[in-house]
């Protein structure tokens, strides 16, 4: 008698555990959310005040209820945001109780984000659009993934722009070690991480900053072929090819923030100043006693030959170190 009491207890145990493994399952499949992102454009990559400006579309699949994505979804380090096109519409799937909820919003904004300005314009950067649903807690809902072949077309970017890499992943504490945090209670939402790697990988943008250094540099440089006698000359050429250096380098600084490290437009520009102050010192030498340093044409060629050959050397190691 015991022995068949044991085995209705052992059956009923495995009846409930059963049931509740099921409902439990069923749970977390209810719960589940299917998010996906595509960036439809980015506008400008402002160095200057360290943001880009970009368009893109969220979309999420729930079940029972459309997820508001006008009210719980929050973008990192965003700014001027500005929501439209919101959408919800029903699914169904091949299981006719089955059904799907799909909400899509369409998003424009400015990410604040720190570039890598120390190689510019052969600089590579990653943007980031990181995107937190706020509805729900990541312990207790799903996320999947919807992925696509493409989060970003190539004709997407701006100017001289390329796509060298592109990625969406989840961005939670498991996933990624980034947590979002709501301001109230503390709870480890869901979210997506969309990544772009781009690059300039152009000379045009090289030769069009900074070919008024160089010519300026040529200018002061060529100089060395006036007669000694005639430093006033010597010293114009000079002195002009400073102002355009002067005058380039405001011109780049507009462009770049301001940091503590030497970037290649700083090294650059530091260098063509201390070629002309090379320049500036043989001239003066040159002119306190004019006769005792005259030279043939072919000496001053030479001196000119290793002066741009040497600037033009330490150019390029700057520009491919």
């Amino acid at each position: 008698m015991s022995f068949f009491k044991a085995s209705a207890r052992a059956g009923l145990l495995t009846l409930f555990s059963f049931f509740w493994i099921s409902s439990a399952y069923a749970k977390i499949k209810n719960d589940s959310l299917v998010a996906g992102i595509f960036i439809d454009k980015i506008h400008a990559i402002d160095y200057k005040e360290g943001y880009f400006s970009a368009t893109f579309r969220i979309w999420v699949i729930s079940r029972s209820e459309p997820y508001d994505l006008q009210n719980f979804l929050n973008i990192k380090n965003a700014r001027n945001t500005i929501l439209s096109d919101y959408r919800k519409n029903e699914k169904f799937s091949f299981e006719r109780r089955d059904i799907r909820v799909l909400s899509e919003i369409k998003v424009y904004t400015e990410i604040s984000q720190n570039f890598n300005v120390q190689d510019y314009p052969f600089d590579k950067e990653k943007l980031i659009v990181e995107v937190e649903l706020t509805k729900g807690d990541a312990y207790n809902q799903k996320l999947i993934l919807d992925n696509l072949k493409e989060i970003i077309k190539p004709q997407s970017l701006p100017n001289d722009w390329k796509i060298k890499s592109q990625e969406v992943a989840k961005s939670n504490r498991e996933q990624l070690g980034t947590a979002g945090f709501s301001g109230s209670g503390g709870a480890l939402h869901n979210g997506i991480k969309a990544s772009i790697s781009v690059d300039r990988g152009t000379v045009w943008m090289f030769i069009k900053l900074f070919s008024a250094l160089i010519i300026s540099f040529l200018i002061a440089a060529i100089s060395i072929f006036i007669p000694n006698h005639k430093y006033e000359p010597k010293f114009s050429l000079i002195l002009g090819g400073l102002f355009g250096v002067i005058g380039n380098k405001y011109i780049t600084d507009g462009l770049l923030p301001e940091v503590s490290e030497l970037h290649l437009s700083d090294k650059l520009h530091l260098t063509t100043i201390l070629y002309l102050l090379v320049i500036t010192i043989i001239t003066v030498v040159r002119a306190c006693k004019p006769d005792d340093y005259e030279s043939p044409i072919k000496k001053d060629f030479l001196l000119f030959t290793y002066c741009v050959f040497s600037y033009c050397l330490i150019c390029l190691y700057f520009v491919f170190a």
